[in-house]
C-alpha cells in the first residue's frame, strides 16, 4: 500500500461512493475503482461492500475498518512531514513563490517543527530576510 492507495480508501470511507471519492481526490472512477482492485488483490481480501440493487452505500470491511486508523495517522504524519519540510526548505531565492513565503511564516505550522529542526528554521528565515532586502535594493 502506498501513499494514494491510502489516501483513496480513506475518501471512500469518508464519502461512501466510489463516483463521490473519486471526485474528492481528483482522479476518475474508473482509475479509483482499479486502484482498489489492486490493492485488494495485494491484500487478499475486499475493503468495501459493495452497494447491490435498492443499496446506496458502499460500506467499509471489518478488515477496512480495523485499517482506518492506522491509515489516518499516517496520511496526518505525512502532511505533517510535508509542512516541516515547507518550512525548513530553502529553496533558491529567485524560484520563490509567494506562497512559499507566506508558508515560511505561517505560525500554524510552526507547532510542527521539531526541537532539533528549530535551528534550521531560524537560519532559514534569516536566510529568506537577507535575500528579500537583497531583492528590494536591486
Amino acid at each position: 500500500m502506498d501513499f494514494h492507495h491510502a489516501r483513496y480508501v480513506l475518501a471512500i470511507c469518508k464519502e461512501r461512493n466510489f463516483i463521490r471519492a473519486a471526485k474528492y481526490c481528483g482522479i476518475s472512477q474508473p482509475t479509483l475503482t482499479a486502484a482498489i482492485k489492486h490493492l485488494e488483490a495485494q491484500v487478499g481480501s475486499a475493503l468495501f461492500l459493495r452497494p447491490r440493487q435498492g443499496q446506496r452505500e458502499t460500506l467499509p470491511t471489518s478488515l477496512m475498518l480495523a485499517l482506518r486508523s492506522h491509515l489516518e495517522q499516517a496520511l496526518l504524519s505525512m502532511e505533517r512531514a510535508n509542512q516541516v519540510i515547507a518550512v525548513t526548505a530553502v529553496p533558491r531565492p529567485h524560484k520563490l513563490s509567494k506562497a512559499m513565503r507566506k508558508r515560511c511564516f505561517n505560525i500554524e505550522t510552526a507547532s510542527y517543527v521539531s526541537p532539533s529542526l528549530m535551528p534550521f528554521q531560524a537560519i532559514w528565515t534569516a536566510l529568506y530576510l537577507s535575500w528579500l532586502l537583497w531583492a528590494l535594493l536591486l
